[in-house]
Order: structure tokens, then sequence, then C-alpha cells
């Protein structure tokens, strides 16, 4: 689970998603991870395509303060 998703192979993946699909908390938290990551991980953005990125960073951020990394969300949000 610590590694990035595109440091996976396909099948580690698919192993990983049928690991977390019994446990549906830490698979959510999971896929909120590596989307927060990615957008966290855009270097070259511009003011632009930041404006068009916020929806989807902000939503991430909701997902995070109603789940167990609500702390994770508040602080990331203020």
């Amino acid at each position: 689970m610590r590694r990035h998703q595109w440091h996976l192979r396909d099948a580690q993946h698919a192993k990983l998603m049928d690991y977390l699909a019994s446990y549906p908390v830490l698979q959510a938290m999971y896929v909120i991870k590596q989307k927060l990551v990615r957008l966290m991980l855009l270097k070259t953005v511009t003011k632009k395509q930041a404006k068009r990125k916020r929806p989807e960073l902000m939503l991430i951020l909701d997902h995070l303060r109603d789940s167990p990394l609500r702390t994770l969300g508040k602080t990331l949000s203020s």
C-alpha cells in the first residue's frame, strides 16, 4: 500500500485491489491517497491548470474529512 500505483505491475495492483476489497474503508483511503499524491506531484502547473484541478482537490479533501483521516483532511484544508 505504501508504493505509488504507477510503481506496481498490473498483477500487483490487481492483487492489492482484491485484498483491499475485503476492507472497504482501507480501499477508499488508498484510492484517495493515490489521487491526492498525483495532484500533489504536479510540478509544472500553470495558474489556469491549477484552477481546473482545484475542484478535484477539494472533493478529495471533503472525502478525507468524512473518513478516519479527518485530521489530515482538516490540516490540508486549513
